[in-house]
Parts: structure tokens; C-alpha cells; sequence
């Protein structure tokens, strides 16, 4: 099972080089269903997308490492619901014209291997513990290896929430608006949802950064704060959304820790 870890810098910082964004999407039938709708529960639900991006933290390139994607074709319920189909745009011919879970299982273990050889190591991260569950659910139900070990996983969604003291159950959507990143891809697709979990990584990886630095001026509940208010010197704006980049970045910290006044000698 995962690990409950809420140290952000041992996940936004981790002592690997490489880290690795995953999301799934999985047949579902709503949190309403219609009357004589099939209803999917969460122990029947199967996953009919992996989308994932690696990303290098030995620098800031935006381009990924490497992809990898596959559509999966369902077999307790092999006919998506409409609910389904409308939510993630997955359509019913996708799925079965697609490789079932141990065909793709096997085809994601081959792609890990690869990464097995990069320099420096990798981590895994996603957004909530879900897609972590789902994928031991699909490695006991179809006898196979999970490829994502737990062990290597990190919950950004609780790491999100704990850095920025909220208790509201964020979605990934809301964290993008809420740090002002811009969607680089289709959301409830897995392999966009992953590339814009990997463009709200990084800006992330700046905003702990910039809090470490409030935290050691003001502690860490003025510090919370302070990244979420509007200020005259950053233009009236907040900190949280000004972290695009690292000039950004950097004008931040200047405002937290503004350059000492030189003094002349008379």
C-alpha cells in the first residue's frame, strides 16, 4: 500500500534524478447513476488509460524525458457506461481495439525497465493515492507485477495540501487555477492529465522553495499565508502565482529577503 508521506521536500526534492507523473482513467458510472444504469463500484472498476511523463530535475526543460500511453481494454465490464465515455472521451471502439491490462502491464513493465537504466534513479507521483490503489488492484486481479512499486510512490495531491495548509480534498484541475499554471493538454485523459501534473510539478518545486524561504523568516503559518496574499511590491499580486519560472521565482525572494541598503561612507 502506499506510504502516507507528507514531507514535500523528500517528494518535490526527492534523491532521485528523474521523476515520473502517472494518471489512469478507469470505467466508471458516476457518483449519480440513472435508474437501470449499471453501477461500477470502486472494487469493479478497471483502468482504460495510462498515461505517463518523466520528467529530468537536473534542470528545467520542458520537453519530457520520455512518454509512454496506452489505452486498456476492460473486461468485467467491457461496455463502457455513457457517463463514462462523455467524462474521459474514451470512446467504446478505443477500448476494444486496445490490449487488455496484463497486455499493457507488460508493455508499461518494459518501459520502467528503460527507465531502471537512466543515471541517478526515479520516483513516482499522482495526483491522490487512487491510481496507486487501482494499479495493485489490477496486479492481484490479473496475477501480475504491479510496475509502479509503492515504495517509490509519493501522493502530490496530500503534498499540495499539506504545504499549502488546505483540507478541502483539491483536484487537480483547482491546484492548476490556484498556482496559475496553464493545462498543456485535454484533461480526464490520462496521458494530458499526466503532462499537466508535470508542468504543475515544477512550478510546485518553486512554490516550497519560496515558502521554505517565508517559513524562515515568519514560521510556517504566516508563511502559508503570505503565499496566498496580494502584495504592491509583486505588482499586486500573489506569490502563488508567481512561479512560473525562476526570475519569478527569484522576484519573490527578493520581496521576502529584500537586498540589505548599502551604505556610504561619508
Amino acid at each position: 500500500m502506499a506510504r502516507l508521506n507528507l514531507d514535500w521536500n523528500a517528494a518535490l526534492f526527492p534523491s532521485t534524478r528523474y521523476m515520473v507523473l502517472m494518471d489512469l482513467e478507469a470505467t466508471t458510472s458516476g457518483d449519480n447513476p440513472a435508474p437501470g444504469d449499471l453501477v461500477i463500484t470502486d472494487d469493479d472498476c478497471e483502468i482504460i488509460e495510462i498515461g505517463l511523463v518523466v520528467i529530468n530535475l537536473e534542470g528545467d526543460q520542458a520537453e519530457p524525458t520520455a512518454k509512454f500511453s496506452s489505452v486498456v481494454r476492460p473486461v468485467l465490464n467491457p461496455t463502457l457506461t455513457a457517463y463514462c465515455v462523455d467524462y474521459t472521451s474514451i470512446s467504446q471502439a478505443e477500448v476494444d481495439g486496445a490490449p487488455t491490462y496484463p497486455e499493457a502491464s507488460a508493455a508499461l513493465t518494459e518501459f520502467v525497465t528503460q527507465l531502471d537504466a537512466l543515471p541517478g534513479g526515479w520516483s513516482w507521483g499522482s495526483w491522490g493515492v487512487s491510481d496507486l490503489k487501482l494499479l495493485e488492484r489490477e496486479a492481484t486481479r490479473h496475477g501480475c507485477a504491479n510496475p509502479l512499486p509503492a515504495g517509490r510512490h509519493f501522493d502530490l495531491k496530500l503534498i499540495f495540501q499539506a504545504m499549502r495548509g488546505e483540507r478541502d480534498g483539491t483536484g487537480q484541475a483547482k491546484a492548476l487555477e490556484r498556482l496559475d499554471v496553464a493545462a498543456l493538454a485535454k484533461a480526464h485523459r490520462a496521458p494530458g492529465d499526466a503532462l499537466n501534473l508535470s508542468a504543475l510539478f515544477r512550478v510546485m518545486r518553486r512554490y516550497a522553495i519560496a515558502q521554505a524561504a517565508a517559513v524562515e523568516r515568519w514560521g510556517l503559518d504566516r508563511a502559508q499565508k503570505w503565499m496566498r496574499e496580494n502584495y504592491a511590491e509583486l505588482g499586486g499580486r500573489r506569490p502563488a502565482i508567481m512561479l512560473h519560472n525562476d526570475d519569478e521565482l527569484a522576484q519573490v525572494l527578493a520581496v521576502i529577503e529584500p537586498a540589505p541598503a548599502i551604505e556610504y561612507a561619508p
